[in-house]
């Protein structure tokens, strides 16, 4: 696990790939050009311990680049798609995007069907399909919490109408005088 930049909007990105050279490729790309947190590991399991000792902060979007050729090098390794059900159980708001060489269509189906954001087949634009896909995210998850604010605000207000109609019905209550013209 390598800790390469600071944060841009709070977003962290777990880089998940057992091919070493994919891994530094990614991570260089990252380096250049972004400024998210970004961690990487060689397992599923290794990204698993992590997400389980250190739980996301709540105002914190969380990004998975998930390969699913995790079990290549170590057969008794979880693929990607495991490894994608795991983190959906430890937290549902971890957002995936697998990666891999193979285009089966049974993976890329199981990979959306678990809760991948989408799947990328890995060529020279993969990066650049992540890249846009993070920014979606980040969009699609500023504009929740956003609307999450504006329903708040949206409540008080309603709570404050109707609190000051509920004083004016007390004061016509109980002081009749302070409606009546002289």
């Amino acid at each position: 696990m390598i800790e390469l930049q600071k944060k841009k909007h709070n977003v962290i990105v777990y880089l998940v790939d057992e091919n070493e050279l994919d891994s530094k490729i990614l991570e260089q790309k990252f380096q250049l050009s972004s400024d998210y947190e970004i961690y990487t590991f060689n397992s599923g399991e290794k990204l698993l311990s992590y997400l389980i000792s250190n739980p996301a902060q709540k105002r914190t979007i969380s990004i998975v680049i998930l390969d699913y050729n995790l079990n290549s090098i170590n057969i008794d390794a979880k693929n990607g798609i495991e490894i994608l059900k795991s983190i959906k159980d430890i937290d549902p708001e971890i957002e995936v995007i697998m990666l891999s060489s193979k285009e089966d269509v049974d993976i890329v189906t199981s990979s959306i069907h678990f809760g991948a954001v989408t799947f990328i087949r890995k060529n020279e634009n993969s990066f650049q399909r992540i890249q846009n896909n993070i920014k979606w995210i980040i969009s699609r998850k500023i504009l929740n919490q956003k609307k999450k604010a504006s329903r708040a605000m949206i409540v008080v207000f309603i709570s404050l109408i109707l609190l000051l109609i509920i004083l004016i019905v007390i004061i016509a209550v109980f002081y009749p005088d302070v409606f009546r013209s002289t």
